[in-house]
């Protein structure tokens, strides 16, 4: 199970009613696991707006003049395909290595496995923008600088979600981990707003700055993060036992006759903190009901979602013609929708108890969101600007709800099953109690979904290399389509 932090066995032996402790164990466990996910996506947000620093590269004319030697001098096309390369090793190597990272986790101390990943993340984020320092410009130190932030950056997820759902197993889980998912929104955000403050004069900083923040907060995690209540002899599952299996299903089962959530069968509380049980393979936890359904659902919401982080400021510079800064600025509204998104999925999910029937409507509305927000850029009211900054006008605000609205579409159900689902399915019933299968259970769901994260911003470097995003907003919602049809099966046995 690990040590606990020599800070925290201080802490300990202060003369503190034990109900104040318990509390702040569990708080702080919420805070440290929310910066650190914040962290690992500010770090993976700068080159989505550095590609649009004319630094970096520029393309206005009929060849694009780039810092990277071999895109300097080539066509459009070839330009943003090799840029979608950039983004694809990263995502490649992250796909590949987080389906053996999820088994690692679940076999070692995760404030340890969380501090290593999010030091050996911060270095090499940092390397990239060193480049710009040291005067690189191999188009092959980026790609392999890329693959090892990949390799570093699987042990996020695999790491974080263990650790909130071993404090967290009480009811209202949807609201919480909807909050508690912020953190990528926030850190896009936060990425995006730092990116752009120095993607025009001296992008380097836009990742050094971020891979320091990265570091900060690993050596944070591994001076004060307690993983599991049992470290500090604190038994969440005596207070879980008391909800009643009547309440809404997270995991879908035949409601007549089985519990609504995963550590309750038959209406019998099964405890979640028992360290006897063995650690569960992978192929024993591919096999848990539901992982698959939900993992190839992943695959096509996150394709649609990372196509928006990666390529959504391209998107609004090749448009509007904004520069970098405004670009990413605008951007940050889809992200704001998703921090709504998260929230207001995990509150319906808790209120209906119908987890797949939500992420199945809401996949199904954000097809007309979509359509909606490229029209009105492309056809209906195009943004503009008025002495080269952006014209806060009709057309700007519309645009502004648009992409809110389409974040709370595209990030909420994606939100519900990256915490939730993937949490209860790392418990089902079907495992006997040990919650030793939870950090593989969701690296299987983050990896499938990954692999779609490399394919989407892969083939919408290559859709749009003409021009054409109306083909890249068409991938976008045949993807999400699949995502709900996917679904079908779950939804069907939860009502």
């Amino acid at each position: 199970m690990g040590k606990l932090p020599f800070n925290v066995q201080l802490f300990q032996r202060l003369d503190i009613p034990q109900t104040t402790k318990n509390t702040i164990y569990k708080f702080s466990a919420l805070l440290l696991t929310y910066l650190s996910y914040t962290s690992y996506h500010l770090a993976r947000k700068p080159l989505s707006v550095v590609k649009n620093s004319e630094e970096f590269v520029n393309c206005s004319q009929s060849v694009c003049s780039s810092w990277v030697d071999q895109l300097d001098g080539a066509p459009e096309d070839q330009t943003k395909t090799i840029l979608g390369l950039l983004d694809t090793t990263y995502l490649v190597c992250y796909a590949f290595f987080t389906f053996l990272s999820g088994p690692v986790a679940d076999r070692v101390d995760l404030r340890v496995f969380l501090t290593v990943g999010m030091l050996g993340s911060g270095v090499f984020t940092a390397m990239f923008g060193l480049a710009y320092r040291a005067k690189v410009h191999s188009i092959w130190y980026f790609f392999c600088v890329q693959a090892l932030t990949g390799l570093f950056h699987t042990t996020g997820w695999p790491g974080v979600l263990p650790v909130v759902a071993n404090w967290f197993q009480k009811d209202r889980k949807g609201f919480i981990m909807g909050v508690w998912y912020s953190h990528a929104s926030v850190g896009n955000i936060l990425g995006a707003i730092i990116a752009g403050m120095f993607a025009d004069d001296n992008w380097g900083l836009s990742f050094i700055i971020p891979g320091l923040v990265m570091m900060v907060v690993g050596v944070l995690l591994f001076l004060f993060l307690v993983p599991d209540p049992a470290m500090v002899d604190i038994d969440l599952s005596k207070s879980s036992s008391t909800i009643s299996s009547s309440e809404g299903s997270l995991i879908t089962s035949d409601r007549k006759t089985t519990s609504s959530l995963p550590n309750i069968r038959n209406g019998e509380a099964e405890p979640l903190l028992d360290q006897t049980k063995e650690v569960i393979g992978f192929w024993r936890a591919l096999k848990i009901p539901g992982v698959v359904e939900y993992s190839l659902c992943l695959f096509f919401a996150k394709l649609v979602l990372y196509t928006f982080m990666y390529w959504l400021p391209n998107y609004i510079n090749d448009t509007s013609h904004y520069d970098a800064s405004s670009s990413a600025n605008l951007s940050t509204f889809f992200d704001v929708g998703g921090i709504f998104g998260a929230v207001l999925v995990g509150l319906i999910s808790d209120w209906t108890g119908y987890s797949a029937s939500t992420c199945v409507t809401m996949f199904l509305l954000s097809l007309p969101s979509m359509i909606l927000y490229q029209n009105l850029q492309s056809v209906w009211c195009p943004l503009s600007q008025v002495d080269g900054l952006p014209a806060f006008n009709s057309c700007y605000i519309l645009n502004c709800i648009l992409l809110f609205l389409t974040g709370v579409l595209v990030n909420g159900p994606y939100a519900l099953i990256m915490t939730v689902v993937s949490s209860d399915l790392g418990t089902h019933h079907t495992l006997k109690g040990s919650k030793k299968a939870m950090a593989t259970v969701s690296a299987i769901i983050e990896g499938t979904a990954s692999i779609g994260a490399a394919v989407g911003p892969s083939l919408a470097g290559w859709l749009a290399g003409d021009g054409d995003w109306g083909k890249v907003f068409a991938m976008m919602m045949g993807a999400d389509a699949a995502a709900a049809v996917l679904l079908g099966r779950v939804v069907m046995r939860e009502n």
